[in-house]
Order: C-alpha cells, then structure tokens, then sequence
C-alpha cells in the first residue's frame, strides 16, 4: 500500500477549468474540514521556482525553491531534497531550515506533531524542532503500518491487526482496536469494530464514538457514511435504495433526502444534484440545486454545478456563466471570469475568498463580492499535503 497523497490546489472545487491554469481537486473532505493551513505554493509561470503565497495574494517566499513545498501548517512545512528526502522548514520569524533531520515521508503539523517515515524506516512523530516526540513501532502488541495526521487530538494509526486511535502521547485511545475506522471529525469518528469483520460488508454496521471511544450512537443496517463529520451533520447513502441519502445530526437524528449527489455540507443549506435522462439518447446528466437540510427544497436543480464553502455559493448557468448565490438560491451577483473556484475553509479565516481563472488562464485572488483583493497573477496555486505515512 503506498502512502496517501493529497494533493490540494488552494483546497478548491473546480468549479470550471481556465485554459492553461494547473489544477487539480482533493479526494479527501477530512482535510476540509479545519481552518489550519497558512499559506500554498505558487509559481508565476510553467517551470518557474516555487514560492509561499495566501489567499490575500501576499507572498511570503518568493522563488525560494526549486522544488515544490508543501503547504504551510502551523508555520511549519517540508521540501524535498536532490537525495528524495524532505527537510522541515518554518516561516518564524523567518522563512528557514528547521534543522539537519531528514525524512522519507511526511504528514502535515497538527496539534504541534506531524507524522513521519524517520530515516531508520520507523514511524514517527516530531515536534516543531524536527525531533520524534514518541515512535510507533508497535500498539497494543500489533506492528503498526501507518499513521495520520492529528484531529481532535487523535490520530488513527492502521496494524496488522486492526485500526486504533493514539492521543498526542502515542498512547491507545480506549484500548481497543476495531477492524476498520475515519480518523476523527468535529470530535467524532465512525468505526467498524471488531465483531462485524465476518459479515457480509452490506450487512455490517457502523458506530460513531467520541474522542473517549465511547459509542453515540449506531448507524441503520444498509447504511453507509460517504463523509465524515461537517459542520454538525454526517451523509449516509442509502445502500438499498439508489439516489437517497440520510443526513445525521451529532446526536443521530435523522433525515432522509432523496436525491443522486451531494456536495460536502455547508452549514443548513446543501447542494445537491438530480441524475436526468436525455430524451433523444441513453445518456445521463446532473442538475444542481439548493436543499436545506431537513430535506426542504431551496431552489430547484436547474444549474450545471454548485460549489459550495459553507458561506458562498457559486453556480454555472445553462449557458455557462458563473453566478453567487445566497443560501435563499437567489443570484446575488455574475461574476465576470472563465472559472471561479470557491476556496473551503481549511484555509485561514479565507472562507469568504474566491479565485478567479481568466482566459489566459492566470489566477487571481478575489474575495465574496468578485473583487480582486491583489494584482498578483499566477499560473500555479498547488497544496500538497500527505495525510498518512505508512512502513515501505
């Protein structure tokens, strides 16, 4: 198994693609969900030397590296060396090298660790100054394989023998191992313990617990989450019943929404999509709306796409203009470039920010009214964080 490798660009949904401008979209919503990250590395043109920049389009590396940093955690982030091992860096008071340590693989720093591959091969966690706070070569008699970054004050770390949680002294969380687990999300995590490894996977039944890894509640049968915890709620699909999900409050309440896709959950309201069928061929296509999420329709599913953030709601029209929407689905206003991506709100008090992709296919920094905040334009925006290392 190879190590999880999450690539963000400015931590977007692609709303639409600027011709010529690099972007790529995250297959992780866990990453979404805290507001940790500082700054992301940019390029001004293809091949150029990478610098650190945020969301205000204020630089606070410019061309330092030739090689591509990871995104900025706490104030610290790694860059790759000629020998394919990372260095750890930190942006204070300066932007410097941390010290000599070298690893083979790295996470990203919350609650002050970071998981790594240390350069004898054995996991690890360090502190600010790049020094292993504990190791994992073991928990609760099993060989560890991987590790993840922190949530909560929990990591979830995988053994040959099953999944657990260790607290930020490498200590086993509720002595219990499950056979499968999410890492932890707005202090909950949903796991598969032990008892239900024989069954069949759609007979199975997922629990969430807490940080204690005492149980809330259990999931119906025929249930599956496809997100974590966001914002108060959790999706479900419906595994016998295709295009309906239930939506789960933190104390299991219950509703039921039917529909074929969701964007993650902002807030109250959602944006959801309704599978079609064209009349003069067998193809298949999605309309995009607003719901709240007691299942109430907002705005029925006339658009293209919706992104969303939480605050901001960008869609695209029929015609393929992009326009903001409130949370009550009304236009509130166009906005004038060939894409616009919505950024989430793991950045930094950005939840308000907005990036805009021109013909040309630079970028610029905007914020929720469509104005630019800087007259920087760039070609690259790119995060790359690794979620998890793991034993080669």
């Amino acid at each position: 198994m190879k190590k999880t490798l999450i690539i963000l660009i400015c931590l977007v949904v692609l709303i639409g693609i600027g011709t010529g401008y690099f972007l790529k979209t995250s297959p992780s919503p866990d990453l979404l969900k805290r507001e940790y990250i500082q700054y992301s590395a940019f390029q001004y043109e293809d091949g150029g030397r990478w610098g650190l920049v945020n969301l205000r389009g204020e630089i606070i590396a410019d061309k330092a590296f030739d090689r591509l940093p990871t995104a900025v955690t706490e104030d610290h982030f790694f860059v790759m060396d000629d020998d394919s091992l990372y260095a750890l860096y930190t942006i204070r008071p300066e932007v410097r090298q941390v010290s000599r340590q070298r690893y083979r693989q790295v996470g990203f720093f919350s609650d002050s660790l970071c998981p790594v591959i240390l350069s004898d091969g054995i996991i690890g966690y360090i502190g600010y100054d790049g020094n292993p706070a504990f190791q994992l070569e073991k928990l609760a008699g099993a060989v560890v394989k991987s590790a993840s970054v922190f949530a909560d004050g929990r990591a979830l770390v995988v053994t040959d023998k099953g999944v657990g949680f260790i607290d930020t002294r490498g200590n086993l969380v509720s002595h219990a191992l499950y056979f499968g687990a999410s890492g932890y999300s707005e202090g909950k995590a949903i796991v598969i313990e032990m008892d239900q490894r024989h069954l069949h996977p759609a007979d199975r039944v997922e629990t969430v617990i807490d940080v204690n890894g005492d149980v809330l509640f259990k999931l119906p049968r025929f249930t599956h989450p496809t997100d974590k915890y966001r914002n108060g709620w959790i999706v479900a699909r419906i595994r016998t019943q295709p295009g309906c999900f239930f939506l789960y409050d933190a104390e299991g309440n219950e509703s039921v929404l039917d529909c074929d896709a969701f964007n993650p959950i902002g807030g109250d309201v959602v944006s959801y999509a309704i599978r079609f069928q064209r009349n003069d061929d067998a193809s298949i296509y999605y309309k995009w709306g607003l719901m709240k999420t007691n299942g109430d329709l907002v705005t029925d599913p006339i658009y293209n796409y919706i992104s969303d953030n939480g605050v901001l709601f960008v869609a695209i029209d029929k015609d393929g203009k992009n326009w903001l929407l409130n949370k009550k689905g009304k236009k509130v206003s166009a906005l004038d470039a060939a894409s616009v991506i919505v950024h989430r709100e793991a950045f930094e008090g950005y939840k308000n920010s907005l990036m805009f992709i021109d013909d040309q296919g630079y970028a610029q920094f905007a914020d929720a009214k469509g104005q630019p905040v800087s007259p920087l334009r760039i070609r690259h925006c790119e995060m790359k964080l690794y979620e998890q290392v793991e034993v080669e």
